[in-house]
């Protein structure tokens, strides 16, 4: 079972790393298809799009193809609501991922006395990480990962990355909004 846990990971990795490099180095391009794709399937894609931000590491967040909803004249309370559900759904899938195939790994290394200090300082700390992640530009995935790696209580994982990051996608929508 572990071997498999091996595979599976080093697969995901690598496949996290490819979609980020691609991201980035073909965010000009992108960004005009989920424009598109967004014009085209409204509220759907926002969600679609929302989702994939919170579950893949990448360079944006879910409140660019929010605020592209909203741009493109999407009621905002209905923008908002989809776009957080997506980020909700995908952030939970990342704090399970960190919880079921990543756990073993992290507890591994904290073993290690070169990581053990990192680890007691994430234990300690890491609702505050987790917090600063889902309100700033700080990559969120990672810390969702990290939250279930070091089995976080769910309800700490909801209060300090969840509603942070509603709040901050909330705040995007109204600032784009007001300059409509």
């Amino acid at each position: 079972m572990k071997r498999k846990n091996k595979i599976f990971l080093s697969i995901f990795l690598l496949v996290v790393i490819a979609l980020f490099i691609v991201f980035a180095a073909n965010y000009q391009v992108l960004r005009p298809i989920v424009e598109e794709k967004i014009v085209s399937y409204g509220y759907s894609a926002i969600f679609v799009f929302s989702l994939l931000a919170d579950v893949l590491e990448q360079p944006f967040g879910p409140e660019i193809p929010a605020s592209l909803g909203v741009i493109f004249g999407l009621n905002i309370f209905y923008v908002f609501i989809f776009c957080v559900a997506g980020s909700f759904i995908g952030s939970f899938i990342s704090f399970y991922f960190g919880r079921s195939i990543l756990h073993d790994k992290v507890q591994q290394s904290c073993v290690s006395k070169k990581h053990r200090n990192y680890c007691r300082l994430f234990q300690k700390y890491g609702k505050f990480t987790l917090f600063l992640a889902a309100v700033s530009p700080i990559p969120y995935v990672f810390f969702c990962w990290l939250s279930g790696a070091f089995y976080m209580k769910v309800s700490t994982f909801f209060f300090y990355g969840l509603i942070p990051r509603a709040l901050r996608i909330g705040v995007v929508l109204l600032i784009v909004s007001a300059f409509l």
